[in-house]
């Protein structure tokens, strides 16, 4: 769910950001991060965070690594590389990209859930935003929450993936749903809905 370079640079004022480009097939990954304090820092790049460039073919098949210093003020720094490291966190906000067939309710939980992410990253929680995709594909193999956010109708892969996850000693928060599977899943009985 991101990817952190451990480095070190003794005038960040030298180097206005910089870039990190992943190569998968005809195409890259590319995301932008900066360093505020010189020393010794980790310099964190969330999944979501990166765009494409061209045709990448896919996160698995990843085959070349580049970062790329951008230019700050004319003076002269040193940069030292430490190491790369893929992570995946042990909380992943899951953002709804297939569990309504409503654009809006999928807009508002992604919102929701990226205010959430905000929050987790304010008290220093780490975490990982992902998608319904995401999930069905099997990247909560590595994690031990997953919060739905505003999932109504999730896909039966992704119940499937769910089940498996659970299973596994997983745990489930969910917002906003009522979907029989899913409730099945985490031991909840439904009752009639209240309109108040």
């Amino acid at each position: 769910t991101s990817l952190n370079i451990d480095m070190a640079c003794d005038n960040p004022d030298a180097v206005r950001a910089f870039n990190l480009y992943l190569k998968s097939g005809a195409g890259w990954y590319v995301s932008t991060a900066t360093l505020a304090e010189p020393g010794r820092r980790i310099l964190t790049f969330p999944i979501q965070s990166f765009t494409a460039e061209g045709r990448p073919a896919g996160w698995s098949r990843i085959e070349r690594v580049r970062l790329s210093a951008w230019r700050g003020l004319p003076e002269n720094t040193e940069l030292r590389l430490f190491s790369i490291r893929a992570n995946t966190d042990s909380i992943l906000l899951v953002q709804n990209t297939r569990s309504s067939t409503s654009q809006d309710e999928k807009i508002f939980s992604q919102r929701i859930a990226k205010r959430l992410s905000g929050w987790l990253a304010a008290e220093n929680v780490p975490h990982g935003l992902v998608t319904d995709d995401d999930v069905i594909r099997g990247i909560l193999s590595g994690a031990r929450v997953a919060v739905l956010v505003c999932h109504p109708h999730p896909p039966r892969e992704e119940i499937a993936a769910l089940r498996k996850f659970v299973a596994a000693g997983g745990r489930l928060v969910v917002f906003y749903s009522a979907d029989p599977a899913l409730a099945e899943l985490m031991h909840v009985r439904l009752g009639k809905y209240k309109h108040t």
